[in-house]
């Protein structure tokens, strides 16, 4: 099985779920202008902010990892 990669993005403070959840338009937008169509976007809450995040095949993670220049990455499976 293909590993999979989680981009990561941290918002704090009081309008960070708002970010959060319009980061995650973006990252969907992201996705659907380059044909990606095995992609999981959603937002997770923090201690005091929230995550927007995208998890993407490896072989496209490598590729979107440049223009999206997430805060972090984990491999996922």
């Amino acid at each position: 099985m293909e590993q999979q990669v989680k981009f990561i993005w941290d918002f704090y403070g009081s309008e960070s779920l708002g970010i959060a959840k319009h980061h995650v338009i973006h990252l969907k937008e992201y996705c659907q202008n380059n044909n990606l169509d095995n992609y999981q976007s959603d937002i997770e809450e923090l201690e005091g902010g929230y995550q927007a995040y995208l998890i993407l095949k490896e072989p496209d993670a490598i590729t979107a990892h440049g223009f999206l220049k997430p805060m972090s990455a984990v491999v996922v499976k």
